[in-house]
């Protein structure tokens, strides 16, 4: 058995690179335990099983570690089972089944003879028993399993994705204020749902490749695609809890944790990318953000990218809201998206984004509101027959990173980080603009009806029901006039 591995005592004075180094190394003495290849794990230690203990307060503050918990436990065990089955979080079958073993006094090893603490002693071969089973002989009388060995290779690809998550994380941390601050280097992993033959991404490379020049190395994004990382709605319950992890989202999300910012994304909220502009200007969206990283762990980066106005698409025309009656549209997981495409005229569907197309497919929803640059990507054009230009929700998309990683930055890393988010993304705005008049020709080509004579007034009528049902009336109102906005 290897020497344990010593774990640094004081998380506050202990630089990241010492954390990230003792679970390497507590790593290597447990992957070399279960035999690092077939050369050496004749030699290795047969190892069937280990306890590894992590104190959480080295690595996020014990109040965000423990709320995370409970956030993850009540949502697991609020999830609805498959096939009539029963949730269970992490050790609840290991617990029931030491109960079930405590009660009918199996021992901890099968046949080693040894009794669990307050059972019976165990019943000869030959000897009558009380409860009415016979015994099998032996000391106990249930049938003693042969030993196996444990399966090495099948445990060390457990462990590898797990010391390399677990090292991931320490490096994260960095102690705020110390003089080797400035001198470290840190990575942000941004995660988004689009193709990377979307705009989108290619906006996002340029963002981090500018970080990185300006930061010399010391700020490194990478860049995921088509929800590499995981949804959305996961990514950010893992920056709330501090990781080092950033998400392209919208306004209607984050209108869960601060419900006035969720008025960007309502219907016909802003209609020009000079609109768009003036928001970062607003003192009431600022002070949403600021609740928004104080209360709720999350740091709104920039909202300078636009990703063009929304249209339903569908298989059939759709001119007025009573031609979506009885259609079911496909919508993301917020309040206020699922209530505007109601007050809109169709049912909405929750469904996350790369579940679109099978759906279509098999004729789980009936269309899809999107933007225009979406339909190639996703290849939506495939399924669906008819574009309706009913524009209504210009897009707005929020870069957001974790509030406590925004905080570690060097105040020069996070300037950076700002300025150059802000400057791609009015960059990749312009450019889609410039783009969806192609994309449309396109679709057209490839048999798509564009209908364009839609009466975006009864439309406009219509969304004002959002607002008055989620009682935001007042929020959009002081944002309008924050920004002139008639």
């Amino acid at each position: 058995m290897s020497e344990p591995v010593p774990y640094p005592s004081d998380a506050t004075s202990t630089g990241p690179r010492v954390r990230a180094e003792a679970l390497e190394a507590f790593c290597r003495a447990v992957l070399l335990a279960t035999g690092a290849d077939a050369a050496t794990a004749g030699a290795a230690t047969r190892a069937s099983a280990f306890v590894m203990a992590i104190r959480p307060d080295a690595f996020v503050p014990a109040a965000a570690f423990q709320a995370g918990m409970a956030r993850y436990l009540d949502r697991l065990r609020g999830s609805r089972p498959a096939g009539g089955g029963a949730v269970m979080a992490p050790g609840d079958r290991e617990w029931a089944e030491a109960a079930r073993r405590e009660a009918e006094g199996i021992p901890p090893r099968p046949g080693d003879g040894r009794r669990l603490r307050g059972t019976r002693p165990s019943i000869r071969a030959g000897s009558s028993r009380t409860d009415g089973r016979r015994p099998a002989g032996g000391i106990d009388a249930r049938p003693t399993r042969e030993r196996r060995e444990p399966d090495m290779t099948v445990l060390k690809k457990t462990l590898a994705p797990i010391c390399a998550a677990l090292a991931i994380l320490a490096a994260s941390v960095v102690p705020t204020g110390t003089a080797a601050q400035a001198q470290e280097k840190f990575t942000l992993r941004f995660n988004h749902v689009l193709a990377p033959s979307e705009p989108y991404h290619e906006g996002f490379q340029a963002w981090a490749k500018r970080v990185e020049e300006r930061t010399q190395g010391g700020l490194r994004m990478q860049v995921f695609h088509s929800a590499q990382l995981g949804v959305e709605e996961d990514i950010i319950e893992q920056m709330r809890q501090g990781a080092n992890v950033g998400q392209n989202t919208d306004a209607a999300r984050l209108g869960t944790y601060v419900r006035g910012l969720a008025v960007v994304n309502g219907p016909y909220f802003v209609e020009s990318l000079d609109e768009v502009g003036k928001l970062s200007q607003s003192p009431t969206i600022q002070r949403w953000q600021d609740e928004l990283a104080a209360s709720h762990g999350l740091r709104v980066v920039c909202f300078d990218w636009v990703q063009g106005f929304r249209h339903f698409f569908t298989n059939k025309a759709v001119r007025a809201p009573e031609d979506l009656n009885r259609m079911r549209i496909r919508t993301p997981p917020a309040p206020i998206w699922q209530e505007s495409i109601r007050a809109l005229g169709a049912a909405p569907v929750a469904m996350a984004f790369g579940e679109m197309y099978p759906a279509l497919q098999q004729r789980a929803i009936d269309g899809v509101e999107l933007v225009y640059n979406n339909i190639p990507g996703g290849r939506f054009y495939e399924v669906l027959s008819h574009a309706n230009e009913t524009r209504h929700i210009m897009l707005v998309n929020f870069q957001v990173v974790s509030a406590a990683f925004f905080d570690r930055l060097p105040a020069e890393y996070r300037q950076v980080l700002v300025e150059e988010c802000r400057k791609a993304g009015q960059e990749t705005s312009a450019r889609i603009a410039e783009l969806e008049t192609k994309t449309k020709e396109q679709l057209r080509q490839r048999g798509m009806k564009v209908v364009e004579d839609v009466d975006l007034a009864a439309f406009r009528k219509a969304g004002e029901k959002v607002y008055e049902k989620l009682n935001l009336v007042e929020a959009r109102d002081a944002v309008h006039k924050d920004i002139g906005k008639r």
